[in-house]
């Protein structure tokens, strides 16, 4: 979902893309992904800054886990990002010349900080181009984030027998689509 966004207002998006390989390069974290292999979940140009690639890692967690107890739930969002940067940063900004952002959600729809930042652009950046009106296409975004997330711990839960069609972003017409998704309490 986040790559269909992005390709509607950025050059180049590319869904696991390959991370060049290391030719000598050292890393301040041991933990920093050295393999051959590495991917990362997106990258696009033009996000940040015209014509710079910038690279996004995505995840979800869980903020019940026991691993997560004795932290406060801003603090599990910090801790997810700074492994998530502690991973891939420092490769991203030496090999590729571009930024990374983790872009991390709870479960329950929540989003760190620098995944509320990525948003931020990305619903600027839709809202500019389709010429609509930034609360909605924020309002949009956040729908379709929600249920993508709704629709990712589904399928964790229960599997899948069928592939789910969703019509290219383009095609979408927010005000319809935000219509349809009202929640109607009774």
């Amino acid at each position: 979902m986040t790559a269909d966004l992005l390709s509607e207002v950025c050059h180049d998006v590319q869904v696991e893309p390959v991370l060049n390989e290391l030719t000598g390069e050292t890393f301040s974290y041991r933990s920093a992904n050295i393999s051959p292999e590495a991917r990362l979940d997106v990258s696009a140009r033009s996000v940040w800054a015209r014509n710079q690639r910038a690279f996004f890692d995505i995840r979800v967690f869980h903020p019940n886990a026991r691993r997560y107890q004795k932290q406060s739930l801003r603090q599990t969002y910090i801790t997810n990002e700074k492994e998530k940067k502690r991973h891939y940063n420092e490769r991203v900004l030496q090999t590729e010349n571009g930024t990374f952002t983790p872009i991390v959600f709870s479960v329950f729809g929540g989003m760190g900080n620098e995944c509320k930042t990525f948003f931020k652009r990305l619903t600027s950046l839709l809202s500019d181009k389709r010429l609509e009106n930034l609360a909605t296409v924020t309002t949009w975004v956040r729908k379709r984030v929600c249920f993508a997330l709704l629709r990712s711990v589904l399928l964790c839960l229960r599997g899948s027998r069928h592939r789910y069609y969703k019509p290219a972003v383009k095609e979408v017409d927010m005000e319809i689509d935000m219509k349809e998704t009202v929640i109607h309490e009774e």
